[in-house]
């Protein structure tokens, strides 16, 4: 028995597979090392400290807040 695939087909099954990149594939320890300046430790460094507190509108999904700003 042979198998006849119809050459539109087999056309997109060799784009999909030779145009997409393995699903193994991770990041370098370059890309680990850049990421790891996001962790909340770094950000915080660079991120104004501020003590918000949000007060809900009861029944809705609406808030107001006031901020304590320390004084200069």
């Amino acid at each position: 028995m042979k198998i006849v695939i119809p050459p539109m087909k087999a056309l997109v099954l060799l784009a999909v597979l030779l145009g997409s990149p393995p699903a193994s594939v991770q990041g370098t320890r370059a890309d680990y090392e850049r990421a790891a300046g996001f962790l909340t430790d770094n950000v915080e460094r660079s991120v104004q400290p501020a003590d918000i507190r949000p007060t809900w509108v009861e029944g809705t999904d609406n808030f107001w807040y006031s901020e304590a700003r320390a004084a200069h």
